[in-house]
């Protein structure tokens, strides 16, 4: 949150009532009762028209000035210059404070030049101090800020609100642990949402996360419903490795609230943890992402599965890579006999005469897995060798990647052109990584021959 705004709720929203229902919506009611509070505010300068009169000026373009003024406030137009020349002409402190309100509201460009006048007259004014306290925090004058707000604690002791500018300000400065204190207290004194959030992220900002559970669960205590502190619990639980109380958190969220995204919060707490069958239970029972949940079935080795996923999310796009994805899913759970490879490419042609259709467009560049894995496939098992190297090299210019040079390759000794593959395959020698997998192995052995020796 942007600090002017930040400090905002903390100067007028004294009576903030937590949303129930999310933490993203708290700073909605902020700007709520924010808008309230200020509109409230504003006739007080009414109460003092006949300090106005005795101005210096005449009568008549005081109230004049005073009246513009109270119209353009009202209206949302600017009256700042016309308070600082009311407060210059008659010393009454109330137009410098609403001129300095005004000013950090809308960000005017003398607010600078206010503040400073604010510094040396409203001394003793609560609220001129909380403003002046938030525009050296976003000015980066932090020390200054601390002063203010160390006399802001003195003028008002019991106000929570300045125990949070004083932590904020703390935070600013590096002094994350006197910052925790000050926000301990504010607490104390005000048990809502808003200081609740600010505590919890104090205490984790120190490395605290047992104490900030423990406030965390003591809350939700007193209000079992409260979304945002449910939210809060949950992913400090996360943190602290609790996954499956943190996981029945959200479900409580998701069964109360229908909003899905509880649900991604799960999916995501267990990809994280890289737990795959959990997250597999949770994704089958859900159905919240079908596509992950195609990918993990297909990592599992449950390439049967994937396949139908596949057919489904073809089903209901219409996106050509699925079909591919089928067919890749399909032989990699097959048994390799000629008659379930014959299946194989029959899926594989399906999908290429959708790509020779222009409908490949949907995948772009991602084609190029396509083209090589059923030319190698063709290569490999000596179906069609010249077409499944035209896919490869296809593939190649598509995407010039180590293990498509590689399917070249082998394409080319598969077909008695030594020459070619060796070409092909010598630069991918100075890749370790990829020289160390199986299928690299098999095939220098076949192209370079049984002793040969990477120099």
């Amino acid at each position: 949150m942007n600090f002017k705004y930040a400090f905002l709720t903390l100067f007028f929203a004294f009576s903030l009532n937590a949303n129930e229902t999310a933490v993203e919506n708290l700073s909605a009611n902020v700007s709520e009762n924010l808008t309230t509070n200020l509109t409230q505010s504003q006739p007080e300068a009414l109460d003092e028209q006949t300090q106005i009169l005795q101005a210096n000026e005449t009568a008549s373009e005081s109230y004049l000035r005073m009246t513009k003024a109270l119209y353009d406030s009202h209206f949302g137009s600017s009256s700042v210059e016309n308070l600082v020349f009311l407060f210059n002409k008659g010393k009454n402190q109330i137009y410098l404070k609403e001129a300095l309100r005004q000013a950090f509201l809308s960000s005017h460009e003398k607010l600078g030049e206010i503040v400073e006048a604010a510094k040396n007259v409203l001394v003793s004014d609560a609220d001129a101090l909380r403003i002046i306290a938030a525009y050296c925090s976003n000015t980066g004058q932090v020390k200054d800020g601390l002063e203010h707000a160390r006399k802001l604690i003195k003028l008002e002791p019991l106000n929570f609100v300045n125990y949070t500018i004083y932590g904020t300000l703390l935070n600013q400065n590096g002094n994350k642990k006197a910052a925790v204190l000050q926000f301990e207290k504010a607490y104390w004194m005000r048990e809502d949402v808003a200081n609740l959030i600010k505590l919890v992220d104090a205490y984790k900002a120190v490395g605290d996360l047992n104490r900030a559970i423990f406030v965390l669960e003591n809350a939700l205590e007193k209000h079992p419903k409260n979304a945002g502190v449910q939210i809060y619990l949950s992913d400090a639980l996360v943190l602290r490795g609790n996954l499956l109380k943190a996981e029945k958190i959200y479900l409580e969220l998701y069964e109360r609230d229908k909003n899905p995204i509880f649900l991604q919060k799960i999916a995501q707490i267990w990809i994280s943890a890289q737990n795959h069958q959990k997250l597999r239970d949770f994704l089958t029972k859900y159905r919240i992402d079908d596509v992950l949940l195609m990918d993990l079935e297909a990592r599992l080795g449950n390439h049967a599965r994937a396949a139908e996923l596949a057919e489904e999310l073809y089903q209901k796009t219409q996106n050509v890579e699925f079909r591919a994805k089928k067919a890749m899913f399909m032989y990699e759970g097959c048994d390799k006999s000629e008659a379930e490879v014959a299946k194989v490419v029959s899926e594989f042609e399906s999908a290429l005469d959708d790509f020779v259709e222009g409908k490949d467009d949907q995948i772009g560049e991602a084609k190029a897995i396509y083209y090589n894995y059923f030319g190698y496939l063709l290569i490999d098992h000596d179906l069609d060798k010249e077409r499944g190297l035209e896919l490869c090299l296809k593939a190649y210019e598509l995407s010039p990647a180590p293990y498509i040079a590689d399917s070249v390759a082998w394409g080319y000794h598969k077909l008695g052109d030594a020459k070619e593959a060796k070409e092909w395959f010598a630069p991918l020698l100075k890749d370790a990584e990829f020289m160390n997998s199986p299928e690299a192995v098999k095939h220098r052995r076949a192209i370079l021959g049984w002793f040969f020796k990477v120099r």
